[in-house]
């Protein structure tokens, strides 16, 4: 991990750990089961006690665009940002008065 000033084009760093072996990378684990993205929220937990006080974001790879890591970063009162995966699928829900007739719809069309 690193704290980067974008001012000055550099990055600062603050915490490295080496990924134990034997974690899962994706959520096809068991509900019990330890995976990565816990590994790398619990150095983050663990770091943000160091970081300076006007930091508010966290910026990551794709591999981090899921809810576990987004929730786990803003339980932390943290943002996080990211690039989406390339399977990403980004519907709004749909908010709409519900008309009466058919199938309400659950999420809203394209303009």
């Amino acid at each position: 991990m690193a704290v980067v000033d974008v001012n000055h084009k550099t990055a600062y760093n603050l915490s490295v750990q080496q990924t134990p072996t034997g974690y899962s990378s994706g959520e096809k684990s068991q509900q019990n089961e330890t995976t990565r993205i816990d590994h790398y929220l619990s150095q983050l937990e663990a770091t943000v006690p160091y970081l300076p006080c006007s930091l508010s974001y966290v910026v990551s790879d794709g591999f981090y665009s899921k809810a576990k890591w987004v929730n786990g970063v803003t339980d932390l009162k943290l943002e996080a940002i990211g690039k989406l995966r390339r399977d990403a699928n980004l519907r709004y829900l749909n908010q709409e008065q519900y008309s009466g007739r058919g199938r309400p719809r659950k999420y809203a069309q394209h303009c």
